[in-house]
């Protein structure tokens, strides 16, 4: 496969709930190299009037409203500084919808990519419950929790559960 931009954004949306595992870096990295690209084609083919819908200007109100609401805090900096960015996951969404029309067997490498590491992170975490610590070595901090793939941190089940819906419906689109 040749390494076009259209690939790359193709690749980086199949690795995204990998890049999620590896901690906030490369998925950040990942959603900012998607929206460049994604903003190279539309500026390229001219292909403004993918922005004109009401979705769009109902995210980007909300975008504008939150970080106004930003600017009222105590902290504004530190306010600012996590409501801003959020720009960036509104453009992800019309990128992915815009890469997934631009290529119709990425959904089912998105999907078989969300299951496998579902069920990597399940039997990881199942071996790390019976023997107290899981394939890479990391032992469990708090019995109550399992930490899996992300280290010290206890967010193994915060991650299934929200990629549970995805789950749902890759198992729906693959099989």
């Amino acid at each position: 496969m040749l390494l076009n931009p259209t690939n790359i954004a193709s690749y980086l949306i199949v690795l995204l709930p990998l890049s999620l595992i590896t901690g906030p870096f490369f998925s950040d990295l990942s959603v900012v190299i998607i929206d460049l690209i994604f903003f190279y084609f539309i500026i390229k083919n001219k292909q403004y009037k993918i922005f004109n819908n009401n979705l769009f200007k109902f995210l980007l109100l909300f975008n504008i409203y939150i970080s106004i609401r930003s600017i009222f805090t105590d902290d504004i900096f530190l306010s600012l500084k996590s409501s801003l960015p959020y720009f960036r996951f509104l453009i992800l969404i019309f990128a992915i919808n815009y890469f997934l029309n631009k290529n119709k067997n990425l959904i089912n490498h998105f999907s078989k990519s969300i299951i496998v590491i579902i069920i990597i992170l399940c039997l990881d975490a199942l071996f790390q419950y019976i023997f107290g610590f899981n394939t890479l070595g990391f032992k469990i901090d708090n019995p109550d929790k399992l930490n899996g793939f992300f280290g010290d941190e206890a967010v193994l089940g915060s991650y299934l559960i929200r990629l549970f819906p995805l789950f749902i419906a890759s198992y729906f689109i693959v099989f």
